[in-house]
């Protein structure tokens, strides 16, 4: 577990008014903009956006979580300082407020600890091929929040609940086992860890959407990364760490 400090970033560009104030008469009106005038400010900011420099930002961030205070998280604030500083910004810290074009990093305490994924494997137990699932090149195999297994991992018999409802554990001991369903991560969770003790849980159902990626893999969690049932307790995480 890491208790960290949360950390985020807000960049200011200074707005400045000017106004003419004579006793008893009012200000005059601002001008309003013509379309001309509207085109023109697109032009001057198209002239200094950068698609590749967008792409740079997100690509840095990718093959990491991002969860409040853990390593990707504050390294992807430092990847935007980076950037606010190369385009003139200035640390608010050492400038002081009011200046233009600035940025501040803002530390909250946090109350909980972060979850950060060091690594995980799922194999099957002698069989000799490579293993199924690698944290390496699966980012999103294991929930956010899912439990460390021992340092050697875990190895139990893996048991089939179908959709995952409670009437599909009838007549099942899957208790010290890991539990592999055709059901979304949180209900299969709360079934086979939470309620009947296994040690682990597999689901495989995927999230149906409309668009042209009729399925997408998301990235999902199981909740408190330090607590189950008011109690600590390990778990294999979805998909993920040790052999079955």
């Amino acid at each position: 577990m890491i208790f960290s400090k949360r950390t985020t970033l807000s960049a200011f560009p200074t707005l400045v008014f000017l106004g003419l104030f004579g006793c008893g008469h009012s200000a005059p009106p601002p001008a309003t903009p013509t379309q001309s005038d509207i085109e023109g400010f697109f032009e001057d900011v198209r002239r200094e956006f950068s698609g590749e420099v967008a792409f740079d930002v997100v690509a840095s961030m990718e093959g990491t979580f991002r969860i409040p205070g853990n390593t990707g998280f504050d390294a992807s604030i430092m990847k935007v300082v980076e950037v606010l500083e190369g385009a003139g910004y200035q640390n608010e810290e050492s400038v002081g407020s009011g200046r233009p074009l600035t940025y501040r990093i803002e530390h909250r305490a946090m109350d909980a600890p972060t979850w950060e994924p060091v690594a995980g494997t799922l194999e099957i137990a002698g069989s000799g091929y490579e293993p199924l699932l690698d944290l390496a090149t699966n980012l999103n195999m294991i929930a956010i929040n899912s439990h460390s297994t021992p340092g050697e991992g875990v190895e139990a018999e893996v048991v089939y609940v179908g959709a995952g409802e409670a009437e599909d554990f009838e007549g099942l001991d899957v208790a010290g086992k890991i539990v592999f369903g055709e059901s979304s991560v949180r209900p299969l969770f709360s079934e086979a860890v939470q309620q009947r003790g296994a040690v682990g849980f597999s689901p495989t159902a995927c999230h149906r959407t409309p668009d042209r990626r009729s399925i997408r893999t998301r990235f999902s969690s199981v909740g408190s990364p330090w607590m189950r049932n008011g109690s600590p307790g390990d778990c294999v995480s979805p998909t993920g760490s040790g052999t079955a």
